[in-house]
């Protein structure tokens, strides 16, 4: 007996690819650079009680965000899905964050209390984020909503 995956589901999957890599391509091409650089606790060297002592980044990815809304509107976060008040609100590809290694389950559980964003050499933290455009099993867009550090 074969368990061969049902052409339909290849016609998904294709599909799938391509709306993720057309999300990409629009975004690099009317976007601005970014560079998002997360914190993990392997890269978090800690002393005997447990303070960091010294915190390595893993290095930085650079990502392109369109569009980047300074003082967003609370309108303008509602429609993104942001439920806080933030000073900036980009969009990014999926497909970026899935080129970096990054896959669904792990951006569900992004650690945003330790992850910065440069925009214009201006520093950010991710304050909240939101999956947007469902395609399928995974999203087509991350909206990230940025406090100035």
């Amino acid at each position: 007996m074969s368990f061969e995956q049902p052409i339909s589901s290849l016609g998904i999957t294709g599909e799938k690819n391509c709306a993720l890599a057309d999300a990409q391509h629009f975004i690099r091409e009317r976007g601005a650079p970014v560079i998002i650089r997360l914190q993990t606790e392997s890269n978090v060297t800690r002393d005997r009680y447990g303070s960091i002592k010294k915190r390595t980044s893993p290095g930085d990815l650079t990502f392109y965000a369109f569009p980047i809304i300074y003082s967003p509107t609370v309108k303008q976060l509602e429609e993104a899905g942001i439920r806080e008040i933030t000073d900036v609100l980009i969009k990014t590809a999926v497909m970026d964050w899935n080129d970096a290694g990054y896959t669904m389950d792990t951006l569900r559980v992004i650690d945003s209390i330790r992850a910065t964003v440069i925009i214009n050499n201006s520093k950010y933290e991710i304050k909240s984020k939101q999956l947007d455009s469902q395609y399928s099993d995974t999203f087509l867009y991350i909206h990230l909503g940025l406090n100035r550090i």
